[in-house]
Formats: structure tokens, C-alpha cells, sequence
């Protein structure tokens, strides 16, 4: 997850130049001696402020951190002391609504860490510790309903986790260690009939994979090594019924490939080397 720096609710300020001020402050900021050190204000080019912020004596960022989309709502608004991050920090839309919102020690994220839709609907929730993502992280879907639920351990996936449709129906679950899909995992079409159900090695498929249609027929069975198809793979319709056979040498077809009708007959044959159809 790509981490963000965030703001304060300033969505009402904007910052227009005046009429007469010269195009030049488009291009350079504009220097004022202020309480925190010396303010620094960049503009946009057509006028709106851009970024807004104070150096110290050492030429550190050091106090409040804005910056504008050009149509004058703020994007960002955060703190600084002595050129870390500090405190809280929230990011905005260029509507004005809440996009992220966080908080920081010594430039590192820290404590809970909330982004939203622009609609303003929840999207993520969770905790960092030391910069990394940690315990009980929850996603949703824009109607609310549950996306996916699971803990970190430092920033990587560690345990259970469960995956939702957006009608709540539960789409995919299994394991993780160390960031890594492990042992069996399961997909469940909206119907919450089974859609896939295998064993993940290391983050990679391995063996015995089986897939499904909506009706809960078979669809494909097929094995896995370490992530690549190997060995024979069988596909089928929705009534049961053998549509392909084909075989599999660490992800590249080899051997004979069979299509069949509804009647079970070999309508057509494929020969494969390395992959490349004879």
C-alpha cells in the first residue's frame, strides 16, 4: 500500500494572486520572514498558491506544511519540526473531501491510518508502528460492505485473511506468513459457490488446483509447480461435460492437446513443443 502524507481540514482557504501581482511569483516563491522562520510560498501558474512553509535557521522545513491543487483546496497539510514529519497530517481530493488521514513521530508514520473515498466512505483503516503497517488492517467496498479483513506484522500480511464480495459474500480466503500465501487457499463466486480451491507454497501455487463454474460444477483441474502449470490439465463445461485435455512441463504445453464435443468425441488434436504449436 503506497503511504501518503496528509493534511488538516483547510478545504475553504484558497489563495489567488492579485490583479496586478507580476507573473514572475508564478515561477518563485516568495520570501517573508514569519514566527515559525522564514516563509516560503510557491505559486501555481495561474496564480493560486502552490505550497506554503517555513525554513528554520539550518534551511529545515520546521512548522506548518500546506500545499494547494491549482484550483485553490488545499491537498496537503502536515507539520514539520526541524525537517521530520510530526503530528497529524491529512491529504484531500481536489473536491475538498478527506482523502487520508494520519499521523506521524520523527517522519515515521505511527498510531491509526484512515483513507477514504471522496465520497467520504471509509476505504482503509489500520495502524502503523515505526512507519510499518501492524495488527488489524480492514478494506470496504464504496456500499460499505466489508472488502477484506486481515493483521500485518511488520508491514507484511501475517495470518488469516478474508476477502469480500460487495454483497458480502465472502470471495477468497486462506493464510498468510511472512507477507506469503501458505497452505490451502479457497474463491467463492458472488453465489458463494466455490470457485477455485488449492495450496499455495511460498506464495506460489503448488499441486492439485481445482476450479469451478457458478453452478458448482467442475471447470478445470490441473497441478501446479512452484507457481507454473505441470502435468495434465482437464477443462469442462458447465454440465460436467470434457471439453479439453492438455499437458504441462513447468508452464510451457507440451505433448498432445485434445479438444472434445458434448459427446465426449476428439474433435480436433494439438501437438506441443516446448509451448509452440506443430
Amino acid at each position: 500500500m503506497t503511504t501518503h502524507l496528509l493534511l488538516l481540514p483547510m478545504a475553504l482557504l484558497t489563495f489567488a494572486r492579485p490583479g496586478n501581482m507580476p507573473d514572475f511569483r508564478a515561477n518563485f516563491p516568495n520570501l517573508v520572514q514569519g514566527p515559525e522562520g522564514k516563509e516560503i510560498i510557491e505559486y501555481h501558474p495561474n496564480g493560486h498558491v502552490f505550497k506554503r512553509y517555513f525554513l528554520n535557521n539550518a534551511e529545515q522545513i520546521n512548522g506548518p506544511y500546506e500545499t494547494y491543487y491549482d484550483n485553490g483546496l488545499v491537498n496537503l497539510v502536515a507539520n514539520y519540526v526541524c525537517g521530520a514529519v510530526q503530528g497529524a497530517s491529512k491529504e484531500f481530493y481536489p473536491s475538498g473531501a478527506l482523502h487520508i488521514s494520519s499521523y506521524y513521530e520523527n517522519n515515521l508514520l505511527t498510531g491509526e491510518w484512515e483513507a477514504f473515498y471522496e465520497s467520504g466512505q471509509l476505504q482503509y483503516s489500520g495502524q502503523y508502528r515505526n512507519g510499518r503497517r501492524t495488527g488489524e488492517w480492514l478494506a470496504y467496498h464504496q456500499n460499505k460492505q466489508l472488502l477484506s479483513k486481515g493483521k500485518y506484522k511488520n508491514d507484511l500480511q501475517e495470518g488469516n485473511w478474508i476477502f469480500y464480495h460487495d454483497n458480502g459474500a465472502v470471495k477468497q480466503k486462506g493464510k498468510y506468513e511472512m507477507g506469503l500465501a501458505t497452505g490451502t487457499w479457497q474463491s467463492y463466486h458472488p453465489n458463494e459457490k466455490i470457485r477455485e480451491e488449492g495450496n499455495f507454497m511460498d506464495g506460489l501455487k503448488q499441486g492439485p488446483w481445482q476450479y469451478f463454474h457458478p453452478n458448482g460444477s467442475q471447470k478445470l483441474k490441473t497441478n501446479f509447480q512452484a507457481g507454473k502449470p505441470h502435468g495434465e490439465a482437464l477443462a469442462y463445461d458447465d454440465q460436467g461435460r470434457l471439453l479439453e485435455k492438455a499437458y504441462y512441463e513447468n508452464g510451457t504445453k507440451q505433448g498432445q492437446h485434445l479438444f472434445f464435443d458434448p459427446e465426449g468425441k476428439v474433435v480436433k488434436t494439438e501437438w506441443y513443443s516446448n509451448g509452440a504449436l506443430q
